[in-house]
């Protein structure tokens, strides 16, 4: 297989976990883009977002994720609003996009056990725990078309186990592969 692995979808879908078993699985590199900004800037994301904010955060999204998929034998867990950025598409050529979802109500089970920074900018919302159904129901109403157009059919992390998460997407992964060979021959 090759070229980078991407694993996009809303906060506590499930990309972090999952692609860390991924990688495992296929002997690769993880990288979960949060973490990897986080050690290139020295500042955590909730610092980020609160001195410079969502935009600048952005950028730095912009600035790294071509760094991080510079390696072909990777598997990236992108932040959930990184589908947001405007040239993604052109940013992700080439990998092979996986889209994660969950249940409404299981993500923001997952949220409130482990909150994570968070910034709206259409509600102002900075932290997931804080924030009410209405506005995780905005972000999902918001990107949702985006994970679809970028990352195809979903992969649902709901009630199910890794184990089972990781051989669905071990399987979406040579369909693809597969795919991008049909398509090189022709």
């Amino acid at each position: 297989m090759k070229g980078p692995v991407v694993l996009m979808g809303l906060p506590a879908s499930g990309k972090t976990t999952l692609g860390r078993a991924l990688a495992e699985a296929l002997g690769w590199r993880f990288v979960d883009l949060d973490d990897f900004i986080e050690e290139q800037e020295k500042r955590s994301i909730p610092e980020i977002f609160s001195r410079d904010g969502v935009e600048a955060f952005r950028a730095l999204e912009a600035r790294w994720l071509p760094e991080v998929l510079r390696d072909a034998a990777v598997v990236v867990a992108l932040g959930g609003g990184t589908v947001e950025l405007p040239d993604i598409a052109a940013l992700l050529q080439g990998c092979r996009i996986l889209y994660l979802v969950c249940s409404r109500e299981e993500a923001l089970a997952r949220l409130a056990r482990k909150p994570r920074p968070l910034h709206d900018p259409h509600t102002g919302v900075t932290d997931f725990q804080a924030a009410q159904r209405t506005q995780y129901d905005a972000l999902r109403t918001r990107r949702e078309p985006l994970y679809r157009a970028l990352g195809g059919p979903p992969l649902s992390t709901t009630g199910v186990t890794l184990e089972a998460a990781l051989n669905t997407a071990l399987t979406r992964l040579n369909a693809l592969r597969d795919n991008c060979e049909a398509v090189k021959i022709r």
